[in-house]
């Protein structure tokens, strides 16, 4: 179905049931900004009885109605070819005010879709009392009133969002304005608040506007455990406080996603859907933010006055938790920012062993499972923004070495069709050596696997002989 052919039914309906119709938002501010506008979501304004007109428009196209809110008179109609229509009663008397009740001035341009026949006519009718157009051309992201924030403090966050998208700049009275309205971000709803932050988290240069966020202490009304990292010294290998380390944290992936930006395998990886609207990169940023949030919890000074963060991790891994559940994260995205918070310091741990066996990788590479990328590239990052007196550039090159080589290694095994076959089963175990099941089973298949990917056993003889010898050690 194409744009031309849904317009034209629009105009037949909005004609016989003497309705006002504008096309609106994103999809003209895309048109314009771009050129073209990608978007399969237009938006219209209806001056009134918006449902029973989505409701006709449905019918003729043959799409599923749905009604979203009938008091505010919200519909949607979903559309074979993914198309998705939504409509929206005036805010106001008019379409001008509506457009001025609007969030941000490059949303708040609109067309009659009376004078709309081909794509090309929307530039020519533009409706735009906001001048909405000229901030495009500023690259300004400006409010269209000064209570458009108070009407919906989650702006905040969309203003960093639009900003981000497009490479645009806040205008500084909306800046003032975001200021005024910060500690209403706590009454808003999770999942709103991490669609917004997922898309800024999303875009290649996002540092730029996290430290805005920053700025604005933002982040504190977001996750809370953040006021706890400000300001916590963390020792003579560390050159800032935890919250400012793990902004460098973030700092250091984008830099490293910019040297692999030619890498197929893990720009797959990243760009993959972690759900049907979010990729996983705006996960595994997020978990360069937050992999030390355990660090205030387990800080602890020694009677030599050496500060200490032991089993940070772990404590991190908690107090992740409820943020997940505020955020509203699936199941994948938090198994996956448990991961890094988890295992961000394994491969720095393993690096620094005088002896890295195969053994040991394929292990670390077991207990990472799919969070392996994402965890080694934090925990380079991790490392690039450590860069106290003590911290010397060999221990950071060999961890780096290290978890270039796992995430090598994770992309290999993806590769590898065939499995290799199980050289012998538990039951073999159980018959051939003559023991009861128990727990004892699947350590020895856990080290005949091991070994067996290793290399250095190849077939059942020598599976069975480890697996006897394995048994008298453990018996």
């Amino acid at each position: 179905m194409s744009f031309e052919s849904i317009i034209k039914a629009l105009k037949v309906n909005a004609a016989k049931d003497k309705r006002k119709v504008y096309l609106v938002g994103g999809f003209i501010r895309d048109l314009l900004i771009k050129g073209r506008s990608e978007a399969l979501e237009m938006d219209f304004a209806v001056d009134d009885l918006t449902l029973e007109f989505a409701g006709n428009v449905a019918a003729q196209l043959n799409g599923t109605f749905i009604p979203l809110d009938e008091e505010r008179g919200i519909a949607r109609v979903m559309l074979k070819g993914e198309f998705q229509l939504d409509f929206n009663r005036f805010k106001g008397r008019t379409i001008e005010s509506d457009l001025k009740a609007r969030d941000f001035t490059i949303n708040a341009i609109a067309c009659d879709i009376a004078n709309i026949k081909m794509l090309e006519d929307i530039k020519n009718f533009l409706l735009d009392p906001c001048h909405g157009r000229s901030d495009i051309q500023n690259r300004l992201i400006r409010a269209t009133n000064p209570n458009s924030f108070a009407d919906d403090p989650l702006r905040i966050l969309r203003a960093f969002t639009f900003a981000a998208a497009f490479g645009f700049e806040i205008e500084p009275k909306t800046f003032n304005l975001i200021k005024t309205t910060i500690p209403q971000l706590k009454a808003m709803a999770g999942e709103r608040v991490r669609d917004e932050l997922s898309k800024i988290l999303e875009v290649g240069n996002s540092i730029k506007y996290i430290r805005m966020l920053d700025e604005l202490k933002i982040f504190d009304e977001i996750v809370p455990e953040v006021e706890l990292m400000r300001g916590v010294r963390q020792g003579p290998y560390h050159h800032l406080d935890i919250w400012d380390h793990s902004i460098d944290s973030l700092a250091q992936l984008e830099e490293l996603l910019n040297e692999f930006s030619r890498d197929m395998d893990l720009n797959t990886y990243l760009s993959r859907p972690i759900t049907d609207s979010r990729k996983a990169i705006w996960i595994v940023k997020l978990g360069a933010l937050l992999h030390d949030i355990g660090k205030p919890r387990a800080r602890e000074i020694t009677e030599t006055g050496k500060i200490r963060f032991h089993g940070h991790e772990a404590a991190g891994v908690e107090l992740i938790q409820p943020i997940a559940k505020s955020l509203r994260l699936s199941a994948k995205e938090r198994t996956l920012l448990e991961d890094i918070i988890l295992f961000h310091l394994r491969a720095a741990q393993l690096a620094n062993a005088k002896d890295v066996t195969k053994r040991a990788v394929l292990r670390l590479l077991r207990d990472m499972k799919d969070s392996t990328p994402a965890v080694c590239l934090v925990t380079i990052a991790d490392k690039r923004a450590t860069r106290g007196e003590l911290m010397k550039i060999s221990k950071r090159d060999s961890i780096e070495e290290l978890s270039l080589r796992l995430i090598k290694e994770y992309f290999a095994a993806k590769k590898v069709k065939i499995k290799p076959k199980r050289l012998l089963t538990g039951d073999d175990i159980i018959e051939l050596l003559k023991i009861p099941s128990g727990h004892i089973i699947g350590t020895i298949l856990k080290e005949i696997e091991e070994s067996q990917a290793e290399g250095t056993i190849k077939n059942r003889d020598e599976a069975l002989r480890l697996a006897k010898k394995i048994y008298e050690e453990l018996k």
